[in-house]
């Protein structure tokens, strides 16, 4: 018999996973003092590496940091964080605590960080306070963070119209937040042009978690 299937009702997406990629509002109040503040550190701390090839990768105390825009930023961190776990958990009301470790980037031409995943905690994301000019070329995607498909083998046949196991290139912009979960592999792609980045990368884990029965009073707690 011929069968047509509805893909609403009859097709279910299995194994999806949540990244978000937004604007922090107060992006243009805090970015200032967020730059010189980094740039600060960068002219008197030596770096450290891990995943980066080139460029100036800060040690993961920015959390501690004394000054306001630092304190207001990690405090969107936690409240993003917040969010997903609420989109994860499926329960209307909750209450955690997030700890958050953060350290800063600065990269110049030729800078990329390589394939590597964020083990030991729960959610990883980027902020960026500026994101650098680059040439998209579509084929290179310089400059562009990018996300692998996590799912084994996917990609051992190709499907018309579809490629499986299909990799994700998102361009930075100045004042976006990526948040994703931690184990999520991915990378950025080597950055040619002769400007600079300044983003700060953080961990987060979600510890004490307790469902309620009411909104909890709790700054930056998401509405359900």
């Amino acid at each position: 018999m011929e069968l047509r299937l509805n893909h609403q009702t009859d097709v279910t997406s299995l194994f999806r996973t949540p990244l978000a990629r937004f604007k922090v509002p107060n992006a243009d109040v805090i970015n200032p003092g967020l730059e010189k503040a980094v740039l600060s550190r960068k002219d008197s701390e030596s770096g450290v590496s891990h995943s980066n090839v080139h460029g100036w990768h800060s040690s993961r105390d920015l959390q501690d940091w004394p000054e306001p825009e630092v304190r207001d930023l990690v405090g969107t961190m936690r409240s993003a964080v917040m969010n997903m776990v609420n989109l994860i958990a499926h329960v209307q009301y909750f209450k955690a605590k997030i700890e958050i470790s953060a350290w800063a980037n600065v990269n110049g031409p030729g800078s990329y960080n390589q394939y590597h995943t964020h083990p030991d905690c729960h959610w990883s994301g980027v902020y960026y306070v500026r994101a650098g000019e680059y040439v998209d070329d579509g084929v290179k995607n310089a400059g562009k963070i990018k996300f692998y498909d996590p799912r084994g083998r996917v990609d051992q046949f190709s499907h018309p119209g579809y490629g499986f196991g299909k990799n994700v290139n998102i361009a930075p912009e100045d004042g976006q937040m990526i948040l994703f979960p931690a184990w999520l592999a991915h990378s950025v792609n080597t950055f040619d042009s002769d400007t600079t980045r300044i983003s700060i990368a953080f961990n987060a884990r979600v510890q004490d978690f307790e469902e309620i029965s009411a909104p909890p009073q709790q700054p930056g707690f998401p509405s359900s």
